[in-house]
């Protein structure tokens, strides 16, 4: 059963504010569920980068790969840093497309990212479960 998590409402607020929504967190701490049950999130086509061929997909065209959806998720995006600047330019075409990425990486510190994204994307970090959103 699927239980909504505090970060929901900032989540949807930044959503309307800027085109890319970056989630990250340590591993298990319910990223890919969050993003697979919100929803806010229900418009939204979903690939993760733990899958191979999505993998392979992202890497030889990754401009094809962010151009397959106009509101698209990306969980384990640190995995193709070409990923990111394939994301920015979709946005510089056409202004209305939405972008989540998520992982268990700090994406800013990732030497392979190229480009922060910055004034394009609200950074959220997704903790353990507080105790109150057990109850």
């Amino acid at each position: 059963m699927y239980r909504q998590r505090w970060l929901t409402r900032q989540l949807q607020l930044s959503e309307t504010i800027l085109p890319i929504t970056v989630l990250t967190g340590a591993r298990q701490t319910g990223k890919s569920t969050l993003l697979a049950n919100e929803p806010m999130f229900g418009g939204y086509s979903y690939a993760t980068l733990d899958d191979p061929d999505s993998r392979e997909k992202a890497h030889t065209n990754p401009v094809a790969f962010v151009d397959r959806a106009d509101k698209l998720i990306i969980d384990e995006a640190h995995r193709e840093p070409d990923l990111f600047l394939a994301a920015k330019e979709a946005l510089r075409k056409d202004k209305t497309r939405r972008f989540v990425l998520s992982g268990s990486a700090n994406f800013l510190l990732l030497r392979r990212i190229q480009d922060s994204l910055a004034g394009r994307a609200a950074y959220h970090v997704l903790r353990q479960p507080l105790w109150t959103e057990w109850l």
